[in-house]
């Protein structure tokens, strides 16, 4: 791979996506570039901590993963989360840092009744936040002339969800939720030549918006107080892309998902929590240039209450995701572990939870390229009496 070709993928990794390709594409390649982005579930800070297990949590499980993890609710409340994350992107003649801030999480639910709870959440789905910057040079007639270049992604696409849970007898509860996609990303390209070259810097900027929509169902049982099972899936129909400047178009077919979970309160003061999450994006296979694959995720963790009865937790976990699109011809893989902490405040109207991430994205000798990143992950909450 050439170091261009090592740039382009080390930007890609920082965010999960190759080129999208389009039958309209009209030499346009460069609208597409960064594709559709990296992954990211909406999770609040105790979630992260536990390794992004989220489909059946014991106690206040606030991620928008699961559309029944509300059922119950007997007050409203309000809650967001604040993901920043820093990374280093290396590779051989490959090197840049990465700085991102995501809204992973933002949801405002409301207990209709004693059994029934609506809420309306926005998450993140896919991020393309990321940027390289590499030195070069053109191969011309007159000889090599070396430039600087400089291309950055900002933006993404989002979830917008309208959801309703409810709790039946014997430990069950259900939940379904429509969701609506939507997004927006800017790509910059800036190249500069040395003085002597006598060439005039080119900028190059394209806007791209996304919009589709999708539902999704889950379901809760609790066999035993202290255990609780659970079952999500979601569909999403195919992902309009449409640049703002050029009105190029595409299409990206997005995937049936399926995820199972669990908790088990080993005592009173330790909880355990598993999940397994699987995403059939290969059916995007023939949209994205360097291809798809179908996904899988397993993370889970620890949680304990140190202190007796004091509301103070402490959680530590570990989680493994493949992504869904290819970089050298394999899609590359994110693994972390995690630590966190959470209490509740206000005799238990808020609670604060944060966890913190260290974990690498791809490997240099498949991929060419591969990113280390520390992530932290805040969310606070607000419930009424």
């Amino acid at each position: 791979m050439s170091r261009f070709g090592k740039v382009l993928a080390a930007m890609a990794l920082s965010v999960a996506a190759p080129a999208v390709t389009s039958a309209q594409d009209d030499g346009q390649g460069f609208l597409f570039n960064t594709g559709l982005g990296r992954p990211v579930p909406a999770l609040d800070g105790r979630a992260a901590g536990l390794g992004g297990a989220a489909i059946a949590l014991i106690g206040a499980n606030l991620s928008a993963v699961n559309p029944a993890s509300l059922a119950g609710l007997q007050t409203m409340g309000v809650w967001g989360s604040i993901m920043p994350e820093r990374g280093t992107v290396s590779g051989e003649g490959v090197h840049g840092d990465v700085q991102s801030v995501i809204f992973p999480l933002g949801r405002l639910a409301i207990s209709a009744t004693r059994r029934l709870t609506v809420s309306v959440s926005f998450g993140a789905f896919l991020d393309q936040n990321g940027g390289v910057q590499f030195v070069d040079t053109l191969e011309l007639s007159t000889g090599k002339v070396p430039f600087r270049e400089t291309r950055q992604s900002d933006g993404g696409i989002s979830k917008f969800s309208l959801e309703v849970a409810s709790l039946f007898g014997g430990g069950l509860s259900l939940g379904v939720a429509a969701q609506f996609y939507r997004g927006e990303t800017r790509l910059i390209a800036e190249r500069a030549f040395d003085e002597e070259a006598n060439f005039l810097p080119a900028r190059t900027v394209a806007a791209i918006d996304y919009s589709g929509f999708g539902f999704a169902v889950g379901a809760g049982f609790q066999p035993i107080p202290e255990m609780m099972l659970g079952i999500t899936g979601s569909w999403g129909s195919k992902l309009a892309l449409r640049n703002d400047s050029s009105e190029v178009e595409g299409e990206v077919d997005l995937p049936l998902t399926f995820g199972l979970g669990g908790s088990w309160q080993l005592t009173p003061d330790f909880l355990v929590a598993l999940d397994f999450e699987w995403a059939g994006w290969s059916v995007a296979n023939d949209d994205v240039a360097s291809g798809a694959e179908d996904t899988w995720g397993l993370g889970g963790g620890i949680e304990l209450r140190p202190f007796g009865t004091t509301p103070v937790f402490v959680r530590a976990g570990a989680h493994l995701d493949r992504f869904p699109f290819k970089i050298g011809g394999t899609a590359p893989s994110e693994r972390a572990i995690d630590f966190g902490m959470g209490a509740f405040m206000g005799g238990g109207r808020a609670r604060i939870d944060w966890a913190l991430e260290f974990g690498k994205r791809g490997d240099a000798a498949t991929h060419g390229v591969e990113e280390s990143f520390t992530r932290l992950t805040v969310s606070l909450a607000v419930f009424g009496n």
